[in-house]
């Protein structure tokens, strides 16, 4: 299962136009793979641009993703898993998503339904985190 993940990976990586559209193949490649939730991917196609929605996918993706997609993610709390990846440069572990003050808001309104933890890592290019990937796991 690993090795056809990074296979896909691979050529997600060879024929990507952009960052947005390989995170977009990343994050198919990892729900279809891996059996996560959700993976998303957030952040700019170039250091300094709009924070945006770049890849989703999952079991819960397509109720998601319209939430998402006009979503103001800069307007995100900076402590939030992926917002603290991408500025701190590392990957955040988060084991109780509710305890956000923030994420508990959203899951009152039928987003992130389920959820209950999260992996975000920062996608790094020439010393730039252009963004975070999140992998979420159910309760």
């Amino acid at each position: 299962m690993f090795y056809r993940f990074l296979r896909r990976i691979e050529h997600a990586n060879a024929v990507a136009l952009d960052t947005g559209s390989m995170l977009e193949d990343f994050c198919r490649a990892a729900a279809e793979e891996n059996d996560f939730a959700l993976v998303w991917a957030v952040g700019s196609n170039q250091p300094g641009g709009p924070v945006r929605l770049l890849g989703i996918a999952g079991k819960s993706a397509d109720h998601e993703r319209a939430y998402f997609q006009n979503f103001d993610f800069d307007s995100l709390p900076p402590d939030l898993p992926s917002m603290r990846a991408m500025r701190e440069q590392t990957t955040v572990v988060a084991e109780n998503i509710a305890s956000y003050p923030y994420v508990a808001g959203v899951q009152r309104a039928g987003q992130l339904a389920g959820l209950s933890s999260v992996v975000a890592v920062p996608v790094i290019v020439e010393g730039q985190a252009l963004a975070a990937v999140n992998f979420y796991s159910v309760e």
